[in-house]
């Protein structure tokens, strides 16, 4: 306990802890590990998890943001360390330009003129986990993966039409639906 209090004086209030316990006597007499083996193993995975990004919760990337409402929604509620944001087209951008100030987050959500990730800088990508491409056709979403670079991430995706082309693509790729519903 007393770590994790430094911990937190160490990342401004940024680290939550959630313990469980095993309540099994015998489970745990027979899971017991040597003093000071879990220390090394959560301090590597704050240094090179929330470290690099400043804060809890996961970087989003919002591919045709309209008017940057979830990546403006998901920092506000803390549920988002950080967030980027692109579109297509200027006006949109614009959009989200005026939504932002609003919002007072115009220095906190970088915007980027880009044709899906084409023109995302490499540095900006190696930062995202999670990316968003919704309210597109099929077609258009599958276009925008199948020019994307290689990437680790989460792909959240809503399509509105042509789901089953969309779907062929996600297989080509190799990449696994974990959770879907058609309307």
């Amino acid at each position: 306990n007393d770590y994790f209090t430094i911990q937190q004086y160490r990342y401004g209030g940024d680290l939550e802890i959630e313990v469980s316990r095993i309540e099994s006597e015998t489970l745990c007499r027979d899971c017991m590990i040597p003093r000071f083996t879990l220390q090394p193993l959560v301090e590597n995975a704050i240094f090179h998890g929330l470290e690099p990004k400043g804060g809890h919760g996961s970087v989003l990337l919002d591919i045709g943001t309209d008017h940057c409402r979830l990546p403006a929604e998901g920092l506000l509620s803390g549920r988002l360390s950080g967030a980027f944001a692109a579109d297509l087209r200027p006006g949109p951008l614009a959009a989200a330009r005026r939504q932002l100030a609003a919002l007072g987050l115009e220095q906190k959500i970088p915007l980027y003129l880009s044709n899906g990730l084409q023109s995302i800088p490499q540095a900006v990508l190696e930062k995202v986990q999670v990316i968003c491409i919704a309210g597109m056709g099929g077609e258009l979403i599958s276009m925008i993966m199948n020019d994307a670079p290689a990437i680790n991430a989460l792909w959240v995706l809503q399509p509105m039409s042509a789901v089953y082309e969309l779907l062929d693509t996600l297989a080509e790729k190799g990449y696994e639906v974990r959770q879907g519903a058609l309307a």
